[in-house]
């Protein structure tokens, strides 16, 4: 259960910087 709720966390935080990364791109 843990092991789920850590993979979990990683992919949210995955997902957290590629859209930061686009939006870091769109501004430039």
């Amino acid at each position: 259960m843990a092991f789920n709720l850590f993979v979990a966390g990683i992919r949210l935080l995955d997902l957290s910087v590629d859209n930061f990364g686009m939006r870091h791109n769109d501004k430039a």
